[in-house]
């Protein structure tokens, strides 16, 4: 119990005390009576730039248009898709009371449209841009991983004109001059509206006087349909694509999009009132973006090697060797209690009104486990995959404790040589980490409930390379033992 005691003493010392001073610690010993031995090291730590072609394109939110990145003189073009949720147990009016009817005494919808929402912007809020709405055929498959290359248009998705498919192409700016100023300035005052007037050909074969008519019908003569969202995208509406047609200039985040309608009905006796139905896209419901950049491009920026990117949605992610054989040459029956690791950022000398944001949060991801970490949505689990603290103010992305990573690759390292001599050689990635930006989702607790790529414009320079001319990337380790293990 008293070794126990010490151990804890010594390592709160430690924590409390690991700054730039650590490192004067050397070899220190605590006071004989605690039986513990603490020292310190510096490490250096290998970094390069690499290029992704795509990331799990599954994300809280849609982005949607083109721009030009200042930093690569590249297009980066996003596109999006989305389905529609169904609230469980909605309802809607009795279909006696309505009064919107076609000549044939069919209920009708007096107007339909679909609207995506605005949050971020980046580029030119009042460049026009156009894009082009097309019907979905089918639904995308709920238990597969789409990626952000997925090419929706030549896999069989998309419904053909011929047939009845929806075409709708609009101009947008990302600053809705249609609302008033009182409206535009709440969180869905700025929004893309998506009119589809025209008579509907549906999959039924029956011609409807717009979309949302189409949509009504069914749920009189279908509730089953409107059951829930899987019965609905897969009887009634399997979604939308909006593909960015013409222009550059813009890019919008899309927090929200919904399917509208309204009619006519009769209330009481005596009044006749306006009534608005809407589907929502969101989280609970398949959404995503198709980004599309130049690889050439991405392949000039870093070529010359002399600091590291982390870039999105272009996916540029710094990779980092951990140089985990040094840090246990000589230690190998020593604890690590801390290793910390500081990305400093290069601040560009780009004034330009357009030049990117750099990302919020960063997180360090084991190479060969990013694949299955998105797919199956992860979070960080400060083991095996940390986030960053946020100190951008001090130009720095901090990692302050990732000694337990350090520890379980030099694990498996001794567990994999026991079996198979040459391990590291059929595991060539068993040291090196991905850098890479993320979109954070935390709970009323502040607990991380989701991690996913972070698909908005985003950039950063940070110091390394192979041909760095700056400090180089360190990592600081303090170690502890027992004086009897010496």
């Amino acid at each position: 119990m008293k070794r126990l005691f010490w151990i804890i003493a010594c390592a709160a010392v430690v924590l409390t005390s690991c700054d730039d001073n650590t490192l004067e610690l050397g070899n220190s010993i605590v006071p004989s009576i605690d039986d513990v031995v603490v020292g310190a090291d510096v490490f250096t730590v290998q970094s390069r730039t690499v290029v992704v072609d795509s990331v799990v394109a599954r994300n809280g939110y849609g982005y949607l248009g083109r721009m030009r990145d200042a930093e690569t003189n590249a297009y980066v073009t996003a596109d999006f898709l989305s389905q529609f949720n169904i609230i469980e147990g909605m309802t809607f009016e009795n279909p006696d009371s309505i009064l919107s009817r076609d000549e044939n005494g069919e209920i009708v919808s007096d107007t339909s449209l679909v609207c995506l929402y605005i949050g971020e912007v980046y580029g030119d809020t009042l460049n026009p841009m156009q894009l082009t709405a097309y019907e979905l055929k089918k639904p995308l498959e709920e238990d597969k991983v789409y990626y952000s290359n997925f090419d929706i248009e030549n896999s069989d998705y998309i419904r053909p004109e011929s047939e009845g498919g929806i075409r709708k192409t609009v101009t947008w700016t990302a600053c809705d001059n249609l609302v008033s100023d009182t409206i535009r300035k709440t969180q869905f005052g700025k929004r893309i509206v998506i009119p589809f007037d025209k008579e509907y050909l549906a999959p039924n074969g029956k011609t409807y006087k717009n979309f949302s008519t189409y949509v009504l019908r069914m749920a009189h003569e279908h509730p089953e349909y409107f059951k829930n969202s899987y019965e609905f995208s897969h009887h009634v509406c399997p979604g939308f694509y909006f593909k960015t047609t013409n222009s550059v200039g813009t890019m919008a985040q899309i927090i929200l999009s919904d399917l509208m309608w309204n009619y006519r009905y009769k209330a009481t006796e005596d009044s006749t009132v306006i009534s608005w139905g809407m589907l929502y896209g969101t989280q609970e419901v398949l959404q995503l973006s198709k980004v599309q950049t130049d690889p050439n491009a991405l392949n000039a920026l870093i070529a010359p090697d002399t600091c590291t990117y982390v870039k999105s949605p272009a996916c540029l992610f710094t990779e980092l060797t951990l140089p985990v054989d040094e840090i246990f040459a000589g230690h190998e029956r020593d604890s690590i209690n801390t290793a910390d690791i500081t990305l400093q950022i290069i601040n560009s000398d780009n004034n330009n009104e357009q030049a990117l944001k750099t990302p919020s949060r960063l997180l360090i991801l084991e190479v060969d486990s990013m694949k299955e970490y998105f797919e199956l949505g992860n979070v960080s689990d400060q083991i095996r995959s940390f986030l960053s603290e946020s100190t951008q103010h001090e130009n720095t992305y901090n990692f302050n404790n990732i000694s337990s990573l350090i520890t379980s690759l030099y694990n498996d390292k001794v567990r994999g040589e026991a079996t198979d001599p040459q391990w590291t050689t059929h595991h060539p990635n068993w040291n090196k980490v991905y850098v890479i930006p993320v979109e954070v989702t935390v709970n009323s607790s502040s607990i991380v409930t989701e991690v996913c790529h972070d698909m908005a414009m985003k950039s950063v320079c940070l110091v390394g390379g192979g041909k760095n001319t700056h400090q180089p990337i360190n990592i600081k380790v303090v170690y502890s033992k027992f004086n009897s293990e010496k």
